[in-house]
């Protein structure tokens, strides 16, 4: 799930034929190519397609007690040999959903081309934990072995992998990772910014005398320390709730526009669901690289602001082309946890949007994650924009708001 995203596993490795490098005792391969055949390909709607879609349905249901499987499906010259393994917190449903979401991309990207993966067989994961270096930054890691080596060989495979970093790697990046045939190492030296956030806003909500409501939750409040954690700045306009006090109603607004709850900026309610509402498009701005501040044409030709717009993309089963191209198709399944949580807070009756507890509890359990209630229509869904297009001036979601003084 999403509070673990960097360290998220799901692993299929399928292969049309086995290799022949795995001898007990022998060294272990650093790379290996599955063998082909004299061209390479294999036409549609083939043999070995059909037994590729055997083998990955046979994993799938396989894989759901333990979270693991291995197996094989056809005869020479078009047999498939696989291994499907879920991290280990991710079992049943889940692990399925996952395998099958990956699975799916893996055979898209097969089509036509068999050498493209390398066969592994009951696959294992070696978690270690190591303290924090003195004076330098936290590490998050990851290495893997596969489960027919034993410690003396998996160790010797992960540090040839280690001897291989300086050059496979950048040091100036904060994260990466090197495969080998038969041992991977990933490491991050940042974890998920959407858990830390979430979390920071909680802390602010759950104090057992006093309670913050920061007002004004954006982009630009959430800035990055060396470390890249997000810190959450700028408490110029918060207000602080008694401890039994769980909302007020106030004369004067403030806040950005675009990440203002519509009952604060309707009805001057203000209560800590309102910091859930902003951190919900702070999380569809991420995920979209668009501005809150745009308009956005939808298949029906209307202009719609982003969270009206992403709500309308998750309503059709569209919810991927929200996606910014930077952010790739390596962690839909992450991302589309993210995009359903973030809809969940800025709905429009504030009743309907989760506390910030159960988001970071979303957030940071993939249980949780996979129980999640549908999303309800969003906020300034029928506020309708003028001008076009993404770049159109901010008026969507920004809504005018008259400033009420006492006199």
């Amino acid at each position: 799930m999403v509070g673990h995203l960097l360290l998220l596993l799901v692993v299929i490795i399928i292969c049309y034929a086995p290799t022949s490098s795995t001898a007990a005792g022998g060294e272990v391969p650093f790379y290996e190519d599955c063998p082909s055949t004299a061209d390479g390909t294999y036409a549609p709607n083939s043999t070995y397609q059909s037994n590729l879609a055997a083998l990955a349905a046979e994993l799938i249901e396989n894989s759901t007690e333990y979270g693991s499987a291995a197996g094989s499906f056809g005869a020479a010259p078009d047999a498939v040999y696989g291994v499907a393994l879920c991290r280990g917190d991710s079992k049943g449903p889940l692990c399925a959903g996952y395998l099958r979401e990956a699975f799916d991309a893996a055979m898209n990207r097969t089509t036509s081309s068999r050498p493209l993966c390398e066969l592994r067989r009951n696959v294992t994961v070696f978690y270690d934990r190591f303290p924090a270096p003195e004076g330098g930054s936290m590490v998050y890691a990851l290495v893997q072995c596969t489960r027919d080596m034993d410690p003396g060989r998996c160790g010797a495979c992960l540090q040839r992998i280690i001897s291989e970093m300086p050059r496979m790697l950048d040091a100036s990046q904060i994260g990466g990772r090197v495969l080998g045939v038969r041992c991977l190492l990933r490491y991050e030296m940042a974890s998920n910014s959407f858990f830390h956030i979430d979390n920071r806003t909680l802390h602010l909500q759950k104090q057992p005398t006093l309670r913050v409501v920061h007002r004004d939750l954006k982009a630009g409040n959430v800035p990055l320390d060396p470390q890249m954690n997000p810190q959450i700045s700028d408490f110029g306009i918060a207000r602080i709730f008694g401890s039994n006090a769980a909302q007020s109603r106030t004369t004067r607004i403030f806040g950005t526009l675009g990440y203002i709850a519509p009952e604060y900026a309707l009805d001057g309610v203000c209560s800590s669901k309102a910091d859930v509402f902003s951190f919900g498009v702070l999380i569809l701005e991420i995920i979209s690289g668009k501005r809150t501040g745009g308009s956005y044409r939808y298949n029906d030709g209307k202009l719609y602001c982003l969270i009206a717009y992403a709500w309308l993309l998750w309503k059709d089963g569209r919810w991927h082309e929200l996606i910014d191209e930077c952010l790739g198709d390596r962690y839909h399944a992450s991302i589309r946890t993210c995009m359903q949580v973030a809809l969940l807070c800025v709905q429009e009756d504030a009743e309907d949007r989760k506390a910030m507890d159960e988001v970071v509890k979303m957030l940071g359990n993939e249980q949780a994650a996979s129980q999640l209630p549908e999303p309800k229509q969003s906020a300034y869904f029928n506020v309708r924009p003028s001008g076009g297009g993404g770049d159109a001036p901010p008026s969507a979601c920004n809504i005018s708001i008259s400033m009420i003084t006492p006199r």
